[in-house]
């Protein structure tokens, strides 16, 4: 199906043309969902008016009518409308393209793989069956893009070489060779016009030296290769290697920088390996690739592309001519140069505004300083009477100052005689009512000494009248203890003396006589203890008498001396 990219948009509204664009963004990213199935599309911004299926053309003819002849539609619903229109022409339009052309894959696709196991190791120069094995890991739809190429492939099959496989798998990754006749013609009106490039400037690096370990292909990273060619001078952004399930594909994209420096720098790179021979038409026709790298700029025909190499450039770039970025800068510089030059209008307009308050401010000043002067002279002349009046009430307030001064002097010395009069008398009083206290004071001292010194008489009384009462009970209690000193001292002679009788009388014999003299000898020995306890308790008792009696003379003569204390200050209070 040819493609629309020669209908231009003939809108001049930049604000158009950012909406546009960011709705097509979103459309392309996914977020918004077009396609229902394989033929029925629906429009994602319809749906709230109606809910109808469309085929492709329908639904192109619906956003188209929308975006560019519709008058009534809102702002925001055009520029909706035309993303979808640039959606279904970039990315549907080629999607259904690749999947007409998957028929023709199987046909050129080059039969028998290299065992993994017998090949180690890549060498430089890669065989044509382990570079098949590794395009059908990049899903790449074989197919001729244009004459400059089918010429060469013409010349290899004449040839019947194995190296023939080389070359078709390895154009395979971009050619369409199931294009049909209008395809083919409006591919070549658009090579007449200008060619399309993928923006940001992309570069496509093939033939990267790759090795076969555990499985899987490997090769150097995206840094080594960036370091080396910024080295160079070309300043790349980053290198990215494209990856499949097999592992390295051999291709990286080079990304450089969006503005014209990174321009120069892509189209110097491109430069660079065309020079050597290692361009994308020495891709195509060289036979024997050698270990060399083969670069070129990412065109129309790498973004739609099948396999890993268009997925990432329609998933990270976008196509466009130079000329349509031309303008889309020319027309930021305009927008800016427009912005610039409506701040400074503003800005001078400002200015004179403020100008113009400037000149407005100078003449209130001036009226107001005019004001201030007049004020001022009548503030000083309001001043210089007022001090006058003021010193003339000065002066007539000191006089009557002077006269209530004197009479005052004269009013305070006759109150100077009164008071050293009553002065005099408080004196007297004061000295009376002084002595009149100290006897009163005196006296109640005196009267609570005499009532302290009779309850100390009485308690000394009573205190003696209790310890008369125990020696008292002492005396009779010893009295009663040597009334039984006394007779247990008889008894114990008595019973000496019945010991000598005793001793006398058993001297002829008698046993029984024996008995009661050693009974009464027990007896008297038991006697005889007793009475020394009773002479030790006796004399004991004795000493603790005399230490009472001891302490009742100090206790007697202590009571008499504070008696005799208390009269003597009792009657010095007195007097």
């Amino acid at each position: 199906m040819p493609r629309r990219r020669e209908e231009k948009d003939d809108y001049s509204d930049p604000e158009l043309e950012d909406y546009k664009y960011r709705y097509y963004k979103e459309l392309r990213d996914g977020k918004e969902r077009v396609r229902v199935s394989e033929n029925i599309f629906r429009c994602p911004y319809c749906y709230d008016k109606r809910w109808n299926e469309y085929d492709y053309k329908e639904l192109h003819r619906h956003a188209s009518r929308i975006g560019s002849d519709s008058k009534s539609e809102k702002f925001k619903d055009r520029a909706r409308h035309l993303g979808l229109v640039k959606y279904l022409e970039r990315c549907i339009d080629a999607k259904r393209l690749s999947s007409s052309q998957s028929t023709g894959k199987a046909t050129q696709r080059v039969d028998g793989r290299t065992d993994s196991k017998r090949n180690k190791t890549r060498s430089p120069a890669t065989t044509p069956t382990e570079l098949e094995d590794r395009l059908e890991n990049v899903n790449v739809t074989p197919s001729i893009s244009s004459t400059r190429i089918t010429e060469p492939t013409k010349k290899v099959e004449t040839n019947g070489n194995a190296n023939s496989k080389l070359v078709e798998s390895t154009r395979s990754l971009y050619g369409k060779s199931s294009q049909s006749i209008p395809a083919r013609l409006e591919l070549s009106k658009r090579k007449t016009k200008e060619e399309l490039i993928v923006w940001p400037w992309m570069a496509l690096v093939a033939n990267i030296p790759v090795e076969y370990k555990d499985g899987r292909y490997v090769g150097d990273g995206g840094r080594k290769l960036r370091d080396e060619w910024t080295s160079k001078g070309y300043n790349p952004l980053k290198v990215h290697p494209l990856w499949s399930r097999r592992g390295h594909s051999g291709f990286a994209i080079v990304e450089f920088k969006k503005d014209w420096d990174g321009f120069q720098n892509a189209m110097a790179f491109e430069k660079a390996f065309e020079v050597e021979n290692h361009g994308r038409k020495d891709w195509y026709t060289v036979r024997r690739k050698g270990d060399q790298l083969y670069a070129w700029i990412a065109r129309e025909e790498e973004y739609n592309s099948t396999g890993l190499i268009g997925e990432y450039l329609r998933k990270n770039a976008d196509l466009k001519t130079v000329s349509d970025i031309e303008t889309e800068d020319k027309r930021k510089d305009m927008k800016l140069v427009s912005n610039l030059t409506n701040a400074l209008e503003v800005k001078n307009m400002k200015c004179e505004e403020i100008t113009r308050e400037i000149s407005k401010t100078e003449i209130f000043m001036r009226n107001v300083m005019k004001q201030k002067e007049e004020m001022i002279q009548s503030y000083n002349e309001e001043m210089n009477q007022m001090q006058k009046d003021a010193a003339d009430q000065l002066e007539k307030i000191f006089a009557d100052h002077e006269r209530s001064k004197s009479q005052l002097e004269a009013q305070r010395q006759k109150l100077e005689l009164v008071e050293k009069e009553l002065e005099e008398r408080e004196a007297l009083n004061t000295n009376e009512k002084r002595k009149l206290d100290i006897e009163k004071k005196m006296n109640e001292r005196a009267i609570l000494a005499q009532k302290m010194a009779d309850e100390k008489m009485w308690k000394l009384a009573e205190g003696q009248k209790r310890d008369k009462e125990k020696l008292h009970k002492k005396v009779i209690e010893l009295e009663k203890k040597l009334d039984a000193k006394q007779a247990l001292e008889l008894e114990i002679v008595r019973m000496r003396g019945a010991v000598q009788v005793m001793k006398h009388v058993s001297e002829d014999g008698n046993l029984e006589d024996k008995r009661k003299m050693e009974t009464i000898e027990k007896d008297l020995k038991d006697k005889e203890e007793d009475l020394e306890q009773m002479e030790a308790l006796n004399q004991a008792l004795i000493v603790k008498e005399r230490q009472s009696n001891d302490e009742l003379q100090e206790a007697r003569k202590e009571l008499i001396n504070v008696l005799s204390l208390s009269l003597s200050l009792s009657l010095s209070y007195v007097l």
